[in-house]
């Protein structure tokens, strides 16, 4: 970061903004974590059902090293090297880890989709669909009866609640895939 005066009219005090210096051009390349943006083609459904695009997705997001947990999917993978770090100095990590309710809905939808729709990869779509409905609703009902509250996220640990709660936004997709609207 560099200072820079600001052009002002005669006779005004000077003024300064502090302006982000760039020592080189900007360069185009892959982020080397992975995680929900990961599984983006999958997630926002725009694989044919007969794709090997899709076989492949599917297969990464049964890893357990990845994103697959007990208790839905994780957001960063635990081999990124932003895992559950801290953001800023006093900004806890924000997903970088957690499991968000939002996004796992948007899985289900999606996994939902890709059973139903005929191809190769219906029969693991099918299964993954009902084990990860399986694991999130099981998860956040357990923390319901727990703590009485619906959380902002979920550890993907242990799937303790945290965050922000009573959190009633993105965490109320909960009763639609309890009823399975997509």
């Amino acid at each position: 970061m560099v200072w820079r005066n600001l052009p002002q009219p005669a006779g005004s005090p000077p003024k300064r903004e502090l302006v982000r210096q760039v020592t080189q051009p900007p360069q185009l390349q892959l982020v080397p974590c992975f995680g929900y943006v990961s599984l983006f083609p999958l997630v926002m459904q725009l694989l044919p059902p007969d794709s090997l695009e899709l076989g492949q997705q599917l297969q990464l997001l049964r890893q357990e090293q990845l994103l697959w947990t007990d208790h839905g999917l994780r957001s960063l993978a635990p081999s990124s090297s932003l895992y559950k770090k801290y953001n800023t100095e006093h900004d806890a990590p924000y997903w970088r880890g957690q499991i968000w309710i939002n996004i796992n809905y948007l899985t289900l939808r999606a996994l939902k989709h890709y059973s139903s729709t005929a191809g190769p990869h219906q029969a693991a779509a099918s299964q993954a669909y009902a084990d990860l409905r399986a694991n999130l609703l099981s998860n956040l009902a357990g923390q319901y009866d727990s703590t009485g509250y619906l959380w902002e996220q979920y550890d993907d640990v242990d799937g303790k609640p945290k965050g922000s709660h009573p959190f009633t936004g993105w965490t109320a997709l909960l009763t639609l895939a309890a009823s399975e609207v997509f």
